[in-house]
């Protein structure tokens, strides 16, 4: 990343552009394509330029957008600079007679856009050069003029950063007339799309909902004024998901989207507030109806409040959703907003990332691995039911054991509670060799802003846990440890392409979640206080499609083990033996770690799936 390197990083290439159409509209798409096909833009020119000059007379450099710095401080515009300046030889540099450089600078009336022109005095005279400034001017102003124009200049494939053919985006027009632009699908969302776009009508275990209970002097009016702005900010939160002609998924976004809100006054019937709460979960979005999220206010005292914020786990991941309703409180309050990257900085991190070195890792992490580890049948179809959830709290004692013990491995209490799974899951399934996933937050430590970033970041990767009976519960921890490691600069890869790496339709049927979001009761204090508010979180309810998901807190000191069970292979009953069955396995870990694991005893005796799975 050299956008804080000091230095000339200017690129001279030769453009040959073709104007002239009768619709001035084409001519901006025509030259938007040209250039767009320049290879590197043009990077690969210089070494060619002595054995081949292009010849060009006018030399053209755009130096970009600026902000004006306040009339007081350090760094002003220069104001002697003048638009058109004659040059002192008759060939300027590189043999050009005619040079012209722009820049648009923010000042406090607007945006200004100024091109200074520099030419050779022998070649072109005062007179032509001042009406070869004003005719550009008069285009550029045309131009203006007509670029909101319904289908002026179109849109072609150089404005998406996904390869998209013209018959693509003229598909994309018709079923979306609002269209603003495409994204591109980070690597679970290719895999939550397919879920999406595939699954029956029904509950989606993707939709994620957060209940807030609000104090105060609400304006809810002003709140839903204050979603919309937020929702407006973020290109992404605007997105819609479909599948095109041709197969392929594509996350599209709109310029206009306000999400859904919904208000019910309850102080008249509380009894019906469970009933509510329970309906919004379990109501599905539609991919292609943007946005994927809405809001629901429920008046339950004259000066009391719940909040239910539900969006599909497409648009936002665990770590986001706090952070969309800090914003939310600002906006209501009438705060600054903190400034956010746009999430399409994160996909062009992606897009940059080198692919093959992430194929040839995870081909090294998986060797070995031929078959997938499933606790439910192969054939058992998915489902779109919304899991049920068994939980169970270790005490103080354990958790603080485990932590030492993490301490004392070199690793990560996460690391630990996930050998506890695999050790599990060795019992399960009668093998020692188990992979299952888990999520992993996706925010690259690199990507300067990512902490602040929303969207969908986080991935689920396969991990692998190896338990050989000859080795003890210690090794187990440390050979999960290293693998982690030598991954740690490969988690941008998506869980299909690395199944076909190892050639398997599937690897695994379980997944593990460490929760350890920005998120209490006081992420709110300084909007909420703004607002004249108490906003108290009261609790989150998010799935995966898989049979069991076990979910991961510390809060206060213990562990919380929360197991999200599909109803129709596992119930309560089975759920709660696996639970029991981690329970001893990390009571070992913490305590035993010499302990070989082939004299581990996790009684009583794992369930199988009530479909009768091993």
């Amino acid at each position: 990343d050299l956008s804080r390197t000091v230095g000339w990083f200017t690129t001279q290439y030769p453009v040959r552009l073709e104007p002239g159409a009768a619709d001035v509209g084409q001519d901006v798409k025509r030259v938007r394509e040209r250039l767009a096909a320049v290879p590197g833009r043009g990077a690969g020119y210089g070494p060619l330029h002595e054995q081949a000059p292009s010849g060009a007379q006018i030399a053209f450099n755009y130096l970009g957008r600026f902000t004006a710095d306040a009339p007081d401080g350090h760094w002003v515009p220069a104001p002697e600079s003048d638009a058109v300046h004659p040059g002192p030889h008759p060939v300027l540099l590189d043999g050009h007679v005619l040079d012209l450089n722009a820049s648009t600078l923010d000042g406090p009336d607007g945006p200004v856009l100024t091109v200074r022109w520099t030419y050779a005095t022998d070649a072109i005279g005062p007179e032509r050069m001042r009406g070869l400034a004003d005719r550009f001017t008069a285009a550029l102003t045309e131009l203006v003029r007509r670029r909101d124009e319904p289908g002026f200049a179109g849109r072609s494939p150089a404005d998406f950063p996904v390869p998209l053919d013209r018959h693509e985006i003229a598909e994309l027009e018709t079923a979306v007339p609002a269209l603003d632009g495409v994204l591109p699908l980070t690597p679970l969302q290719h895999g939550l799309v397919y879920h999406a776009l595939t699954e029956e009508t029904g509950a989606d275990p993707y939709t994620v909902q957060l209940e807030l209970e609000i104090t105060g002097p609400l304006d809810p009016a002003r709140l839903r004024t204050a979603a919309g702005t937020v929702v407006g900010r973020h290109a992404n939160l605007r997105a819609g998901f479909r599948r095109l002609g041709t197969g392929r998924p594509v996350q599209y976004t709109t310029a206009d989207a306000p999400p859904e809100w919904t208000e019910h006054d309850l102080r008249a019937r509380p009894d019906a507030l469970a009933a509510l709460v329970a309906e919004d979960r379990v109501r599905p979005f539609a991919p292609d109806r943007p946005p994927l999220l809405r809001f629901t206010l429920l008046r339950t005292a004259d000066d009391r409040w719940r909040l239910l914020f539900t969006s599909h786990h497409l648009l936002l991941d665990g770590w986001s959703a706090p952070l969309l309703l800090t914003d939310l409180f600002d906006a209501y309050a009438g705060r600054t907003p903190v400034r956010r990257r746009p999430f399409a900085a994160y996909t062009r991190w992606l897009a940059d990332r080198d692919r093959p070195a992430a194929e040839a890792a995870w081909r090294t992490a998986l060797d070995g691995v031929t078959e997938p580890t499933l606790t439910a049948p192969a054939d058992v179809p998915s489902a779109p039911l919304v899991p049920e959830e068994t939980a169970t709290v270790l005490d103080p004692a354990l958790t603080a054991a485990l932590q030492d013990r993490a301490r004392a491995a070199g690793t990560t209490l996460n690391t630990v509670v996930q050998t506890g799974w695999g050790l599990v899951l060795s019992r399960l399934t009668g093998r020692d060799d188990v992979v299952f996933g888990s999520a992993v937050s996706g925010r690259p430590a690199e990507l300067d802003g990512v902490e602040g970033m929303l969207g969908l970041f986080v991935n689920t990767l396969p991990t692998r846990v190896r338990t050989a009976p000859g080795r003890t519960l210690g090794d187990a921890v440390a050979d999960l440890h290293a693998r982690q490691v030598a991954l740690l600069d490969h988690q941008h890869l998506g869980l299909a392409d690395i199944q076909r790496i190892v050639k398997l339709p599937a690897l695994l049927d379980t997944m593990t979640v460490f929760e350890n979001y920005p998120f209490d009761d006081d992420a709110l204090t300084g909007s909420e206080r703004a607002a004249g508010l108490d906003v108290r979180g009261i609790g989150g309810r998010d799935a995966t499609h898989y049979p069991l998901t076990l979910a991961v807190t510390l809060q206060g000191g213990r562990i919380r083990l929360v197991l999200k069970h599909r109803p129709d292979l596992y119930d309560t009953e089975a759920a709660g033996t696996l639970l029991d069955r981690l329970a001893r396995a990390l009571d070992h870990l913490a305590h035993r770690p010499e302990l070989p694991a082939g004299r581990l005893d996790l009684a009583p005796e794992a369930p199988t799936a009530l479909t009768g799975g091993p």
